[in-house]
């Protein structure tokens, strides 16, 4: 009973175990020692860094935060340490101190009081190498005890990035990581390599931004290599015994404009410490360093306490102008410095002033020849009725003869106009629109499987005509790999993997069976290289298809072009008066292309495809069936789109005989001759795009 009490007793009281103060004090050399002052004492916290942006952090399990709100998130700016937060969660409270940079650090208990002691900032080479060795120094350092690796791992997250895993022996391993360039390098100190995870890992299947990982000794300490595609965003952790690289795929543009939103001050760094002195004399101090103009209004006055270490010099200045209420405007190498309102007064009377000139600037006239676009439509742009780019004076005239432009506005206006003509009176892009009509046909003895996907058979002792990646394609024609031969027995052949296509959507085929034409559209896409002309005249020349058309058109970008083939069906109506009339109806393929040539040279064509036939005849007015496929598809400069699925099928028995004798029992037969066809046939619709180079015809 009395171990039970005390046992109880003990979680009682480890249960209240709270953080009650932050304090921070300088230490000798220019470091910072922050204290956490708890209640009680508590055991040593687990601690881990992140290496950018350079944060330690501490957990305390058991451990309440205790304290008030601004004080468990609290600005400091004292020596490397920017600010504490205290977060409390899951059974435990986590420290956070944000650094300036990475620098050595050391955590320890005494009593009722955890210390974390922080170096003071150091130069970028030297703190690069040291960012994790100063939580170790008490134990790794002194003890000389010998660490390891235990495992690494390689990972795909959920967002595609790559994650580099590595199992420590200890969470003590003073690790040191590098960026260079394209490339990673960590250093695991005072550490082994078993010989087991001695290796390079090729993880380039996993379709990320890492290459390759190699692990390798280095005497006493075990050196990492990430090699990476390209520029990345890096980010490293440890919690415990598991330190974790976690690498994202950046553009050097995205990588250029993370760092100036994250950081945009980029002047030479600089220190200042002054009590009390005038902000005239900072400013001046400023001037000096930076070699700039600076011209101070006669109304900035007064002082400043400052002390600013190792800070760029454009930041210490917005500083000290927020502080005493003061703008900057920089025109050339001259910097003008006034209180905020004097500027945004001075500022208000020059743009009135501006106003006032132009409204009284003298009106010119000047002749804008147009050259590609229209004039009318330039002229609608220039001068609307919510926003005009014209002044108020200002007037635009059209000539659509010569296609130019009458302008009338001041001298500075009619600049910017001309600018404007220059930006968008270019040539519009153009597309060559290359379409094939290929008619594939089939008959009950020789089944061709022309639709992108479906099957037919080659029969026994002929050569496959249709037929996989390293088969025979037809006379003369091998595939990439090796030759079939000897081929027997029924096979399933594909037009599709005969042209190598890419499947990108198939509607079921209506109706296998019947004699009227089925409309199971299939969409496909042919790959870059394709031989399409060499591949269709084989087709021609075995007999298994024809080309109908291949016509080709220029049009610009984002303009519509069609291709129609058909017939009109000419029929009677009756007029208002009562008089007969021929009218006629539409029975056409047609095919529609809109093509949109994109930043990158890719092309989205939206494709509109109808195929219309002569229906039931009613009153004796022909009914249209109407078949229709819309859709849109981005696709390669001059990567070919098939639309199949558009079949006809034809059953035809005819019975020829002789009179009296074809009727003649037993032998009628040797007088009769009967022949019966099953014939069906796809429409496949072939369209290139390719964009037209300058100079190209």
């Amino acid at each position: 009973m009395l171990f039970l009490s005390c046992l109880f007793m003990a979680q009682a009281l480890h249960a209240g175990a709270r953080i009650e103060n932050v304090k921070l004090t300088s230490t000798d050399g220019g470091g910072v020692s922050v204290k956490l002052l708890m209640n009680e004492p508590v055991d040593a916290p687990k601690s881990f860094v992140i290496e950018s942006p350079a944060k330690i952090c501490l957990d305390f399990p058991h451990v309440k935060n205790g304290l008030s709100r601004a004080l468990s998130r609290s600005e400091y700016n004292v020596g490397a340490v920017k600010r504490v937060n205290v977060i409390e969660g899951g059974g435990k409270t986590r420290v956070v101190i944000d650094l300036t940079e990475s620098v050595p650090f050391n955590v320890k208990t005494v009593g009722k009081e955890a210390i974390v002691t922080v170096s003071p900032s150091v130069p970028s080479k030297q703190a690069n190498t040291d960012p994790f060795k100063g939580q170790l120094s008490s134990n790794a350092h002194h003890s000389g005890k010998s660490f390891a690796l235990t495992a690494i791992d390689f990972r795909r997250g959920n967002e595609g990035e790559g994650r580099v895993v590595v199992d420590l022996s200890s969470s003590q391993i003073p690790i040191d990581m590098k960026e260079e360039g394209d490339k990673i390098r960590i250093r695991f100190s005072n550490t082994q390599l078993p010989s087991r995870l001695q290796h390079k890992l090729d993880v380039t299947d996993f379709g990320t931004s890492v290459v390759w990982v190699n692990t390798i000794s280095q005497g006493k300490d075990v050196e990492m290599l990430i090699q990476n595609n390209g520029f990345t965003e890096n980010i490293a952790y440890q919690a415990d015994r598991r330190f974790t690289i976690d690498v994202r795929p950046i553009t050097q543009e995205a990588k250029e404009q993370l760092q100036k939103k994250t950081f945009k001050y980029t002047g030479e760094r600089l220190s200042l410490n002054f009590q009390d002195i005038e902000v005239r004399a900072v400013l001046q101090l400023i001037a000096d360093f930076t070699g700039l103009n600076i011209v101070t209004s006669d109304s900035v006055t007064g002082n400043v306490t400052l002390r600013l270490k190792n800070v760029p010099w454009d930041q210490a200045l917005d500083i000290i102008l927020k502080t005493k209420g003061l703008a900057k405007r920089q025109i050339g190498n001259v910097m003008l410095i006034g209180p905020t309102e004097e500027m945004a007064a001075r500022e208000k009377l020059e743009l009135q002033s501006t106003q006032q000139v132009t409204d009284l600037a003298p009106l010119r006239a000047e002749y804008i020849q147009v050259n590609y676009a229209k004039a009318s439509d330039l002229a609608a742009l220039l001068k609307t009725d919510k926003n005009s780019l014209m002044s108020a004076r200002g007037t635009v005239s059209v000539d659509e003869r010569t296609n130019t432009l009458l302008v009338q506005d001041t001298a500075m206006k009619l600049e910017e106009i001309r600018a404007l003509v220059t930006r968008l009176d270019v040539p519009i892009r153009q597309v060559l629109i290359e379409s094939r009509l290929v008619f594939a046909t089939d008959d009950f003895q020789d089944i061709l499987g022309v639709s992108m996907g479906g099957a037919g058979k080659a029969r026994p002792g002929k050569e496959p005509i249709l037929g996989f990646a390293g088969q025979v394609l037809g006379p003369g024609l091998t595939g990439s790999s090796t030759v079939a031969t000897n081929v027997t027995t029924p096979a399933n052949v594909l037009v599709g993997d005969r042209l190598g296509l890419n499947m990108l959507q198939t509607l079921p085929l209506a109706g296998s069976n019947t004699t009227q034409a089925s409309f199971g559209l299939t969409l496909a896409r042919l790959p870059g290289g394709t031989i399409l002309d060499l591949e269709l005249q084989a087709l021609e020349s075995e007999g298994l298809g024809k080309i109908v058309a291949s016509p080709r058109l220029v049009t610009s970008n984002q303009q519509m072009a069609y291709i129609e083939s058909g017939e009109e069906i000419p029929y009677q109506e009756s007029t208002s008066s009562g008089a007969a009339s021929i009218a006629f109806k539409k029975a056409v393929l047609r095919l529609e292309v809109t093509p949109q040539i994109t930043p990158d040279d890719h092309i989205i064509m939206d494709l509109k495809v109808n195929q219309d036939s002569r229906g039931v005849v009613t009153n004796n007015v022909p009914a249209i069936n109407t078949r229709e496929l819309h859709t849109k598809v981005l696709v390669n400069n001059g990567e070919t789109v098939v639309l199949g699925g558009i079949y006809q099928q034809n059953k035809q028995s005819q019975k020829d005989s002789i009179p009296f004798f074809g009727k003649l029992p037993l032998i009628g037969w040797m007088f009769r001759n009967e022949n019966n066809s099953d014939q069906r046939s796809e429409l496949m619709i072939f369209v290139t795009p390719k964009i037209i180079q300058d100079g190209m015809v």
